[in-house]
């Protein structure tokens, strides 16, 4: 069975959500009996592996345009497919699924999976957040399986024949006894708070910022998993946060030794279960 994947940027080492989610998922499917491919984006791709653990790429144009990157490289995907006709073609969100109708209309086998409602993001646009909305639309009424890692958003959608709901997978790493790694960052043990994810409204990175810069502490840290250029200024200077940038890539292995911290689950408005919680 061949199976093309269109709506991710890509793995390994890249960070988002659905990438984890992809980068964990199709290297366990991958085998003689499933050939995988997964179609990345070239712009956010960091190394040039033809495949990863039996998984085959496929790197195709792309823009860094926020609103248009995904539609752009869906396309591109769809017309793909289209040509090469794959057994099943696996979508990652509803902005990618725009295009589902027309390869259902061609005799396509799809199967979305729906991993957040992403015109409740408040970077969008109204016009934005209404073409994500009939997207969704198009995309869940097209597809010929629906795959909801939100039970909350799937429920919320309407449940059908062709709905179901699949946690998202989670991977356990060993802890660590050896605290160099604190050491190295320059932080102390049960003196620190970790926050990991985008800085992007929704998810409360600034009640967690100012909430922090009010403790009374001289050596409490606040270590954040992110890219050092999206911390402004004026929160770094608040109480001397520590916002190391631990963002290389999408590897997890520094986090087995942080060990003996308090852990900020960032989701407020939209991410109903992400990774972290489990």
């Amino acid at each position: 069975m061949r199976i093309a994947v269109l709506g991710t940027r890509g793995f390994p080492d890249i960070q988002g959500g659905v990438e984890q989610h992809c980068e964990k998922l199709y290297p366990l499917l991958a085998s003689d009996d499933y050939q995988v491919t997964v179609f990345r984006r070239r712009p956010f791709i960091t190394n040039k592996v033809k495949t990863y653990n039996f998984v085959r790429f496929v790197d195709l144009p792309s823009t860094r345009l926020p609103g248009f990157e995904a539609l752009y490289h869906s396309f591109i995907c769809s017309v793909i497919c289209i040509l090469k006709r794959p057994d099943i073609v696996h979508i990652h969100n509803i902005g990618p699924g725009f295009f589902t109708p027309l390869l259902k209309i061609l005799g396509l086998k799809i199967v979305l999976t729906y991993h957040s409602p992403n015109y409740e993001h408040v970077k969008w646009s109204a016009m934005t957040r209404s073409f994500l909305k009939f997207s969704e639309f198009l995309s869940t009424r097209f597809s010929d399986k629906v795959i909801f890692v939100s039970r909350y958003q799937m429920n919320k959608i309407g449940k059908s024949g062709k709905m179901t709901h699949i946690n998202n997978g989670v991977t356990f790493h060993s802890q660590s006894a050896n605290d160099d790694y604190l050491h190295k960052i320059g932080v102390q043990k049960k003196k620190y708070v970790l926050a990991v994810g985008r800085l992007v409204e929704e998810k409360g990175f600034d009640l967690l910022i100012n909430a922090f810069a009010e403790l009374n502490s001289e050596d409490a840290r606040l270590v954040m998993r992110q890219h050092i250029q999206q911390v402004s200024k004026s929160w770094q200077r608040k109480k001397m946060l520590l916002c190391r940038d631990m963002s290389g890539g999408s590897s997890y292995s520094s986090f087995s030794a942080m060990q003996g911290c308090l852990y900020y689950l960032p989701t407020m408005k939209v991410s109903r279960y992400p990774f972290s919680k489990q």
